[in-house]
């Protein structure tokens, strides 16, 4: 009964420590790998490509998207404005944070193979670093 009454309180409390992630300031794409063919391009002049606002907006390439944060799933969904409340999302991301300053997103592009036809999910991996410079 001892052991049933420590699990109860240890799985009651893992609900605690999940933090709230509050994503901001502007990010750069320092690095792309490709899982399928294990390949990775590291990019030496970085561009800023994600640039997080207030009111779960994001630049996203260049493009204005509303996103959502699963934190129990670590998925962030970009959404067109106009679709806001539909579930109907442009990506999703499998969100990694290394540290404070650096995050993997990790995504599948599906492909079809041209001699089979059979369709293959490419799994693309980058690599994104805060730019602290213009903060």
């Amino acid at each position: 009964m001892r052991y049933f009454l420590v699990l109860v309180i240890l799985f009651s409390n893992c609900n605690f420590n999940k933090k709230e992630v509050q994503f901001s300031g502007n990010w750069k794409r320092v690095q792309m790998t490709s899982e399928l063919f294990d390949d990775t391009i590291k990019y030496e002049n970085p561009i800023e490509l994600l640039s997080f606002r207030s009111d779960n907006l994001v630049f996203y390439y260049r493009n204005l998207y509303q996103y959502e944060f699963d934190p129990d799933y670590d998925s962030l969904y970009l959404q067109y404005l106009d679709s806001v409340g539909t579930r109907s999302y442009v990506r999703v991301f499998k969100v990694d944070f290394i540290d404070l300053n650096t995050m993997n997103f990790s995504y599948v592009r599906k492909l079809v193979d041209t001699v089979s036809l059979k369709p293959v999910d490419m799994i693309y991996t980058v690599t994104f670093e805060k730019d602290l410079v213009n903060e």
